[in-house]
């Protein structure tokens, strides 16, 4: 059975704070919806304009069996990057997790409510759930959209930072060879090593978990306790130009660090997770010098590129 992404999912206590947090970083969040089927749960969603991927903010609004392992994540760790969405047949995909002793029950259907420039309606879906502890690390299920046109709203594609997709996703993880063992059970082959961890293809995204020494060399984060088990650390979101991004950021006030062809947001207070903007190749060079707002290291100049205000 083929696992391509579907979504990325951010765990939250305050999902008012979670979406203003959201537009200052430039992105257009659908109105909340409220989850049925005793999910206890509402959420904000960021879809993508590839209407193949998003990412939601989740919370809690009362507490069900359901949403305990949630519950627990958020008493562990507050506000963070928790799990990811697979798309695939939910009734199919359950099948294959029971043989695999990774189920959590039966597939189920719910819907959540949604706004829509004609009025409300009803987005539903099926979903297989991973027992919790499958994937260390990782919260993990296989989402059925049975109304894609009502998740993807039209009047929510088009962000001021020039977000089309999301790309990635990035942990750490102790042991990347424990990791990938785990992965490799519901991923098969689209697990591999990497020399700095584990690398998990699922369609046009990737999830990678790295070790604490390179996740320290790619991106200048010393983590001083490494976590006993695979943590999410990073979203990554493809953006259609770097200066679209780098204006409506540094406009917002937001501080940026250059990482390699990615621009790199630590914090912002609110949101629950770093992030990291993919720019498009032609648009890889940071500018120079940094402009108010950016904070990067200056590069060395290459022979013949001039160094000015006007350099690119």
């Amino acid at each position: 059975m083929r696992l391509d992404f579907d979504h990325a999912q951010i765990l939250h206590d305050d999902l008012d704070s979670a979406a203003a947090a959201a537009v200052r970083l430039g992105f257009r969040p659908t109105p909340p919806g409220l989850h049925g089927q005793g999910l206890g749960t509402a959420n904000v969603t960021v879809v993508m304009p590839d209407r193949a991927t998003y990412f939601e903010v989740l919370a809690v609004t009362a507490p069900t069996e359901r949403n305990a392992a949630k519950r627990a994540a958020l008493a562990a760790r507050g506000a963070h990057l928790f799990g990811a969405a697979f798309k695939a047949d939910a009734r199919a995909a359950a099948v294959r997790l029971a043989r695999l002793d990774m189920a959590e029950g039966p597939a189920f259907e719910f819907a959540r409510e949604v706004d829509l420039p004609d009025g409300a309606a009803e987005a539903r879906f099926a979903v297989a759930q991973l027992r919790d502890g499958t994937l260390p690390g990782l919260y993990a299920f296989v989402c059925q959209h049975f109304t894609p046109g009502r998740v993807w709203h039209p009047d929510c594609l088009d962000h001021p930072n020039g977000a089309r997709a999301v790309a990635g996703l990035w942990g750490v993880t102790p042991d990347a060879a424990a990791t990938a063992s785990a992965c490799a059970r519901l991923f098969g082959n689209a697990t591999q090593r990497s020399a700095e961890g584990v690398v998990i293809d699922s369609g046009a995204v990737r999830l990678r978990y790295l070790t604490p020494e390179a996740w320290a060399a790619r991106f200048g984060e010393v983590v001083t306790a490494p976590p006993p088990t695979p943590q999410l650390r990073a979203l990554e979101i493809a953006v259609t130009s770097a200066a679209r991004l780098e204006d409506r950021l540094a406009g917002a006030g937001v501080t940026w660090q250059a990482a390699g062809r990615r621009r790199l947001v630590t914090e912002v207070q609110g949101f629950g997770t770093m992030l990291l903007f993919a720019v498009p190749r032609s648009d890889r060079e940071p500018p120079l010098p940094a402009v108010p707002g950016n904070v990067m290291p200056r590069r060395r100049a290459r022979p013949g590129r001039p160094t000015g205000s006007n350099a690119r």
